[in-house]
């Protein structure tokens, strides 16, 4: 649940950095499109690294790595999915690097 809406916030922040606060309707309505592929391959990933697994007050350098790769597998497997999808046509893609630099 927190996990959905973090990755839920990340993406639309990235939104609106892209956008300087003043998202264009059609990228709102991208960006709704988007959100549940977004949303369900980053958990996804992130359930599949088991990153929600361990507790903060043992988190070592091993696990900031194990969280490095997740999100880079993660945003990497939305850009491809997209990409092979739709071939970018609507999407911008800075959106993208922003998200996976908040994540």
């Amino acid at each position: 649940m927190i996990a959905t809406a973090l990755v839920t916030l990340a993406f639309y922040l990235s939104y609106l950095l892209r956008f300087e606060f003043d998202i264009p309707v059609a990228q709102f309505t991208t960006f709704l499109y988007t959100l549940p592929l977004v949303v369900s391959m980053k958990v996804g990933v992130f359930v599949f690294f088991r990153i929600y697994q361990g507790l903060w007050r043992y988190t070592s350098v091993e696990d900031l790595l194990t969280i490095g790769k997740a999100s880079i597998v993660s945003s990497l497997g939305v850009v491809l999915v997209i990409l092979l999808l739709y071939r970018f046509q609507g999407y911008t893609r800075s959106v993208f690097m922003l998200d996976w630099g908040i994540i």
